[in-house]
């Protein structure tokens, strides 16, 4: 997670998309500690979450699993962003559709 402390960026914005374009910051070691929050989804999760991002829209916090999985807090339900920090960073660049996910981190059904 090292590799992509201090990273900020500004998604891609696709044409005929009504997502993306929002600001991210990616700070593993110094993010803005929403202690309650990842208390619940710990241990929905049954494992531990550390903080790994924050996502402008809706003001949502991405945080990483024990498992390796990292999960989008937003303020409507939680994404799944990827199933390790490569994907989600390509995720978070490129604005993707995130499937939203249950109280353990499993998609639900579209």
């Amino acid at each position: 997670m090292a590799e992509f402390g201090g990273l900020r960026f500004t998604q891609l914005s696709r044409v005929g998309y009504a997502g993306g374009g929002f600001r991210v910051e990616i700070w593993p070691d110094v993010g803005r500690v929403v202690l309650d929050t990842y208390t619940d989804v710990a241990a929905g999760r049954g494992q531990p979450v550390f903080p790994f991002a924050w996502y402008e829209d809706g003001s949502s916090d991405a945080v990483l699993a024990e498992d390796g999985r990292v999960f989008l807090l937003h303020p409507t339900a939680t994404f799944r962003l990827g199933a390790d920090v490569c994907e989600a960073v390509t995720g978070l660049v490129r604005g993707t559709r995130w499937p939203e996910v249950d109280g353990h981190g499993d998609p639900l059904p579209q």
